[in-house]
């Protein structure tokens, strides 16, 4: 695979963080929305955090951290339906794991769209960017990292999120590995969360299993 990524500790530090510039960012937002009158609503997370995910890759690109790869191939069509065939496994393996029933999804699509593009963002920041680790990290603590960090910044949908979204960031890491090419995680995890938008939108779904 043809990166050029330079030893760069510094943006461990600052994925460390991100949890916390997600809770810097939502305190700002709904803080400053709230008193002009905004009603705060859970619904309305995916809506806000989109804007922070733009944003923040928006400042990684421009800061120019690392050349990353985004060739494209017809074959990376595939990674489509391996996102929705993860969705599948994962509300299969909670429904094993706590004995819930599937109920049916009852949200909004519209308030859930957004984490559909969000996608695009998330696998900039966490298989792009951190690419940076290989170089001085190797590739194993890369995928380690990119899987574990990605799933600490779900941690406001609860502690199972951040071991599924663990398990996703590992195999989103894999797919760009093994590929050469962003477009394939991107492809895998937009696949991933139109599944889960499409299943809570009134499909069958489990409650605590996010995108």
């Amino acid at each position: 695979m043809a990166l050029d990524p330079s030893p760069a500790p510094t943006w461990v530090h600052v994925f460390l963080g991100f949890p916390l510039l997600l809770v810097g960012y939502f305190s700002v937002v709904v803080g400053s929305a709230t008193a002009a009158g905004y009603e705060y609503r859970p619904k309305h997370d995916d809506v806000l955090y989109l804007p922070f995910i733009v944003i923040a890759s928006a400042a990684f690109y421009i800061s120019d951290v690392t050349s990353v790869p985004i060739a494209v191939d017809g074959w990376f069509v595939v990674f489509l339906p391996l996102g929705v065939a993860m969705y599948a496994l994962d509300i299969f393996v909670w429904s094993w794991w706590v004995g819930v029933p599937i109920e049916r999804g009852t949200d909004e699509t519209v308030w859930k769209l957004p984490i559909v593009f969000g996608a695009i963002g998330e696998e900039y920041l966490y298989r792009g960017v951190l690419a940076v680790l290989i170089a001085s990290l190797g590739t194993i603590w890369y995928v380690v990292l990119s899987g574990v960090l990605f799933g600490i910044n779900h941690f406001s949908k609860g502690r199972s999120e951040i071991v599924f979204k663990s398990v996703n960031g590992i195999v989103y890491a894999l797919c760009f590995l093994a590929t050469g090419s962003l477009l394939a995680p991107i492809l895998a995890h937009v696949g991933y969360n139109v599944a889960y938008v499409s299943f809570v939108g009134g499909g069958v779904r489990f409650p605590t299993v996010h995108g």
